[in-house]
């Protein structure tokens, strides 16, 4: 009984702070992810290890995930779980809290990315990272090579969000060959419960599925405009698009069936500007009921 009042106790107080401290980083990310300044690739230069290409990426307006790719050993550590320290913005692969709804593992978040806010206001990556094989953290030092477009800029307020459901297909995705991709390339975008979600399906057994993004109700209405990730991978993955976005245009007709898309993959970087353009959804196939007598 006495260990349940503590628990709670130390619920009734640490969660007013945890809940503040969550509410700082969504507010600071959503900033960052609005200016346009921050997303994109850094070349960091040749250290100890190796040759390093980091990359940022809002998965939507208020949430990043920060991936880091060694050319040693072609290697990719993902860090999706953002908290705030002073003037420090840190990026670790898990929460460190074990009652985290966020998969949690035994060991200290590995790999960890420390950031100067400051220096990410202007485009400038100033700090250190960590992993479980470095015995010091390494410094970090880089200015932004490729920046992802910020699609916010161009939303458009009379389009709704589900103008965007339904099939397009890449107009040419010989674009795509480096990813593995042999054309034609169809997108799917459907919205499940409330966020948009786009499945990609090439004319051989590429099938990849991005789920995590921008939510799409009338409260959450980001009209055109559509991002969608694959869950975060610790060290790297198999998948072709990590995040993938876009917006909804009128073709040369008038008609809302144009899509201008950039995708971001953890070992080809930045990939676009490509487009695609609506086509026909097939229909649902209709059972034949037979009569008995």
């Amino acid at each position: 009984m006495k260990n349940i009042l503590i628990s709670a106790l130390a619920t009734i107080i640490f969660a007013p702070a945890a809940y503040a401290e969550e509410e700082a980083v969504t507010t600071l990310l959503r900033e960052l992810c609005a200016s346009g300044k921050v997303e994109g690739q850094y070349t960091q230069q040749e250290t100890k290890t190796a040759k390093e290409i980091i990359s940022l990426v809002c998965d939507s307006e208020s949430t990043m995930v920060a991936t880091i790719w060694q050319q040693s050993g072609d290697s990719t550590l993902t860090m999706g779980y953002v908290s705030l320290s002073g003037d420090t913005l840190k990026f670790l692969s898990a929460s460190p809290n074990p009652g985290s709804r966020r998969l949690s593992p035994s060991e200290p978040p590995s790999p960890r990315l420390y950031l100067n806010i400051l220096a990410l206001r202007q485009g400038i990556l100033s700090g250190s990272y960590k992993t479980l094989y470095l015995r010091q953290s390494e410094p970090v030092y880089a200015k932004r090579t490729k920046e992802l477009p910020n699609m916010f800029s161009v939303m458009d307020p009379a389009v709704d969000f589900n103008r965007l459901e339904g099939r397009y297909s890449v107009d040419h995705p010989e674009l795509l060959k480096g990813l593995g991709i042999v054309g034609p390339l169809v997108l799917t975008i459907e919205n499940l419960e409330g966020m948009l979600s786009v499945e990609a399906n090439d004319a051989q057994n590429f099938s990849d599925v991005l789920h995590n993004g921008l939510m799409a109700t009338p409260s959450y209405n980001f009209h055109n405009i559509i991002y969608a990730s694959v869950g975060v991978s610790i060290y790297g993955g198999s998948e072709a698009f990590r995040h993938i976005r876009g917006r909804l245009s009128r073709d040369a007709k008038g008609e809302l069936n144009h899509l201008e898309l950039f995708v971001f993959t953890t070992r080809n970087g930045i990939v676009g500007p490509f487009s695609a353009h609506r086509i026909p959804t097939p229909a649902l196939p209709v059972p034949t009921i037979q009569k008995t007598l």
